[in-house]
């Protein structure tokens, strides 16, 4: 999804609870960048149809690294949720999208087996970084 979004919500709430901020407006965060990476995805299908995919994917890494990089850097809350929210989850919605097309590019016979692979992979993959993330920061 672009984060870990429980790892950015609890540093948000020590960095901006006492300037007055909400718990409601820090939550809309890690949900912002979601709705951004999904509302894009008819908009990256339609430009990979036309362009190249691979060129999409490049470009969504490098947006998604300089979203983290900005964020990083952020001193106000607007500026974290404009590079978070906006720019990691376009990111985000470039790299996911290509990705799936992708699978569909290459793998013709075992389509769908090759899919329930990866939405697997995707399970597993939040199972092993929440407890990850758990050991790193908690």
């Amino acid at each position: 999804m672009g984060g870990a979004p429980g790892i950015v919500r609890n540093k948000a709430t020590q960095l901006y609870l006492r300037t007055g901020l909400t718990n409601c407006f820090i939550a809309w965060l890690g949900a912002l960048c979601l709705a951004v990476s999904m509302l894009t995805a008819p908009i990256v299908v339609a430009f990979c149809r036309r362009k190249s995919t691979r060129l999409t994917a490049v470009f969504g890494g490098l947006v998604m690294a300089l979203a983290c990089l900005f964020a990083s850097f952020a001193q106000q809350f607007h500026q974290v949720v404009l590079s978070y929210g906006v720019v990691l989850g376009l990111g985000t919605g470039l790299v996911r999208e290509t990705s799936s097309l992708m699978l569909g590019h290459y793998f013709k016979r075992r389509r769908e087996f090759v899919e329930m692979v990866v939405q697997a992979g995707a399970g597993v993959g939040i199972a092993l970084f929440s407890v990850l993330y758990k050991e790193a920061v908690g």
